[in-house]
């Protein structure tokens, strides 16, 4: 049974949402919503509406025979759909099979007619390209988004993802089930107590806190968090805008559970994961002193985060050398003067157009 302290505030909701208003006023706001109603034209949500036999029918007639995988979680009743580490971070709490996407979802239909399951079955983030065919015709991308843009999948029976974060701008839509998102702004990372960054059932650091019943002996801070929290609960054919680097743990409730998912960069000034940042100042800046640790904060926040505005604005354009004004080309021009600076041999690398300025 849940423990979950009950949170009172609420993600706004959005009906009817042009693509200008999507894009021009509520990505800008950076904050989560809920765009009501947003899919409740595509045919895969009337499937699903109609039975979960009937939408199992559907994604069955669509799946591709093909040697390619997805991978699937396994797990016993007893971890209650929350997929985590076992003892420790060394192990996980459920076990993980490779197999075709038409097998995967064969499964969890036939879970769907049994009295007792006792068995948790899930399967996140399937790339559809490679598994389905059709499915984007039918059922087209939210606002106009990018048809290069894949659609992911995310199938199972009832299950709770832990809270974590996506490095990108993510659409979600409903299409079977209930999905409840609780959601953290970024800066609450010391109240959400994170997991290892390279070890995660979610690909990106987890909270250690179980948010159904959290132990506030062991997690104190968590108690902060909430006081920040927002609750998002989707019905089928709702969608969900969720803005990088926001901490979110998703719910799903229900036999056949299916959501529908886009991950995309809105803004296309971001080249290379900023997550190699903080690891390479991982090993370069967090054993140091830390009187050293703040006057490299110094520079950095002046260098980088322009805390102070542009860092070289005293000087003209052409004479900032690598400060200059960021575009594809230079910043790959970047890359490879640091990547010298640490011994990399360039040669086996791609190179910018003007890396050789920088020998």
């Amino acid at each position: 049974m849940s423990m979950q302290p009950k949170i009172k505030k609420r993600v706004d909701e959005y009906p009817n949402v042009s693509t200008r208003e999507f894009f021009e006023e509520i990505v800008p706001m950076n904050k989560p919503v809920i765009l009501k109603g947003l899919v409740n034209d595509w045919p895969v949500l009337k499937k699903a509406k109609e039975s979960s036999a009937s939408l199992h029918e559907y994604l069955t007639a669509k799946s591709i025979n093909t040697t390619h995988t997805v991978r699937t979680f396994e797990a016993p009743k007893s971890i209650n759909g929350r997929y985590f580490y076992n003892e420790g971070t060394d192990k996980y709490n459920f076990k993980e099979k490779d197999q075709s996407f038409a097998q995967a979802i064969k499964t969890i239909f036939e879970l769907t007619q049994t009295q007792n399951q006792e068995l948790s079955v899930y399967t996140g983030s399937i790339g559809i390209f490679p598994h389905v065919q059709g499915f984007i015709e039918e059922n087209p991308h939210p606002f106009q988004l990018n048809s290069k843009i894949e659609p992911r999948f995310w199938l199972g029976n009832s299950s709770t993802v832990s809270t974590h974060y996506d490095e990108f701008d993510n659409i979600a839509c409903l299409v079977s089930g209930k999905r409840t998102f609780t959601l953290f702004p970024t800066e609450q990372v010391k109240n959400l107590y994170p997991g290892p960054i390279d070890k995660s059932p979610a690909g990106a650091p987890m909270s250690m806190v179980d948010i159904d019943n959290p132990n506030f002996d062991k997690h104190p801070r968590y108690k902060d968090a909430l006081e920040h929290a927002l609750v998002a609960e989707l019905a089928p054919g709702d969608g969900f805008y969720n803005p990088p680097l926001w901490w979110h743990n998703v719910r799903s409730e229900g036999d056949y559970c299916m959501l529908v998912n886009y991950f995309w960069l809105n803004d296309n000034r971001k080249l290379e994961s900023p997550i190699n940042t903080l690891l390479h100042g991982l090993y370069t800046l967090s054993h140091l002193s830390e009187a050293e640790r703040k006057n490299w904060k110094y520079l950095i926040d002046y260098f980088v985060f322009k805390a102070e505005g542009e860092p070289l604005a005293h000087l003209n354009e052409a004479e900032r050398g690598i400060f200059r004004k960021i575009d594809p080309q230079h910043a790959y021009d970047i890359r490879d003067y640091m990547l010298r600076n640490m011994g990399v041999d360039l040669g086996k690398m791609p190179k910018g157009q003007y890396s050789d300025k920088f020998k």
